[in-house]
């Protein structure tokens, strides 16, 4: 028994056990001392407070790719030494540096059926607390079903359809139960407005403001995966190929591109979460295969998301697949990623190794089987045998996680060093071309 256990997560995790709610045990994953990943910082540019959980991983010719970047929506921050503190801090301060702070409602969002409800909630309790010793009992926490007090501050935390059933709009911003957002956390809300026709998609923003979001004026790059392959550009990270379609024919074309080239292609819905909508497409499949899984990423994006998913669904965008180095397990090749916070703070981006992913299906590059080319843990029942601790030593083994990728200390540093330079990319990319007084959409012009 690991006696740094977090207490008060495990106690989380037997509350929302008892309420018969699967997920992973997180708290098991707590590093013993000598095995703690450490944070590193980076000075960057004076760039605007966002979040990034950005998952990368390393090619077998030695080359670091990005496979995305995920903003608030994402979780696994909780095994780092601390749990979700410094995360949590770092959503005060991102909030309290905010011109509206003050008087309104935070909005903390999950997916239904989200596995990491422990890790979730104890951030929004954290959060809320430190909230509350600058208000005092002017600060309340509350879920979906309860109205709002005489507070000042309300954090309400709930899953995505019961928040987007209170939420409305006064011009250019949201209000929930008729009071004003004021932050937020989880994004992938705002496709669920447009859904609903609360807001409306424009380029690949919204036409409301969203600089509320714990990723600022980053917000819109969360779902531009393409963008995101953009942003790498010399920062250490090698962008991969890119492509997007608005519609089945153009998306046929693309697939073909790749093909033409002996690529396979991956799929991904616009603003999805959770491996929704997303295929691969290797060129063995045929002009039928193509077809068929194009269908399959439609259909799958409808039983979720419902039959108006079509208003958030295009572009679907296309990556180069890309083979990570391998990690034995029992004998057999798993393909991997890395998942890195960085919390970006104005002149610093603060980088932490979370957790390694598996895949829990050995690789074939003959048949691509989901399960051997996806480290997603959404739909799959609950498990920690495909996470590792980065710094976490094997069994029977003198080396670390890290080493058993081809991870050695100068890797690691070029690896958190490149995301801090992708963070401070992002931020000067987003700031650049933000026009305050309009919507924020600093991707596209119309």
């Amino acid at each position: 028994m690991n006696a740094e256990l977090d207490f008060r997560s495990l106690s989380l995790e037997l509350a929302v056990r008892a309420a018969g709610h699967g997920f992973p045990s997180l708290s098991t994953l707590s590093p013993p001392d000598g095995h703690r990943p450490v944070a590193s910082t980076f000075r960057t540019s004076n760039i605007d407070f966002s979040f990034f959980l950005l998952d990368v991983t390393l090619t077998t010719t030695g080359e670091l790719r990005l496979i995305e970047a995920n903003g608030s929506n994402a979780a696994l921050s909780s095994v780092t030494a601390g749990g979700d503190n410094a995360r949590a801090h770092h959503m005060y301060s991102a909030f309290r540096a905010m011109p509206n702070y003050g008087n309104g409602v935070v909005l903390f969002a999950f997916q239904p059926g989200f596995l990491h409800i422990p890790e979730f909630f104890d951030r929004a309790g954290l959060f809320a607390s430190l909230v509350q010793k600058d208000l005092g009992g002017r600060t309340y926490l509350r879920d979906t079903g309860q109205e709002l007090g005489e507070e000042s501050i309300t954090v309400v935390c709930g899953a995505i359809p019961d928040i987007a059933d209170n939420v409305g709009r006064d011009g250019n911003h949201l209000t929930y139960r008729g009071r004003p957002v004021v932050f937020g956390a989880n994004p992938n809300l705002l496709p669920e407005l447009a859904r609903r026709g609360i807001i409306q998609p424009m380029g690949n923003g919204y036409d409301v403001d969203t600089t509320f979001y714990h990723e600022g004026v980053c917000l819109p790059l969360i779902h531009d995966k393409v963008a995101q392959q953009e942003v790498a550009n010399g920062t250490g990270i090698s962008p991969i190929a890119t492509a997007e379609a608005r519609n089945i024919d153009e998306a046929k074309d693309v697939i073909h591109r790749f093909h033409q080239r002996d690529k396979t292609a991956v799929g991904k819905m616009r603003a999805g979460s959770g491996g929704t909508g997303i295929e691969f497409f290797p060129p063995s499949i045929g002009s039928e295969g193509v077809e068929r899984l194009l269908t399959c990423l439609i259909e799958d994006a409808q039983r979720k998301y419902g039959p108006e998913v079509h208003a958030t669904l295009w572009p679907i965008q296309f990556f180069e697949f890309v083979e990570s180095t391998h990690y034995d397990r029992h004998g057999n090749p798993h393909l991997w990623d890395l998942r890195v916070e960085c919390l970006v703070s104005p002149g610093a981006v603060e980088c932490v190794p979370c957790v390694i992913r598996l895949c829990p299906e050995p690789f074939d590059p003959q048949a691509f089987r989901r399960d051997g080319v996806v480290s997603n843990l959404s739909g799959r029942n609950p498990s920690l045998r495909f996470m590792r601790l980065p710094t976490a030593m094997r069994r029977s083994k003198p080396h670390s996680v890290l080493d058993e990728v081809g991870i050695d200390s100068q890797t690691l540093h070029h690896i958190l060093e490149s995301c801090a330079r992708w963070c401070e990319a992002a931020g000067l990319r987003s700031s650049t071309r933000r026009d305050g007084s309009a919507p924020v959409d600093p991707y596209y012009d119309s």
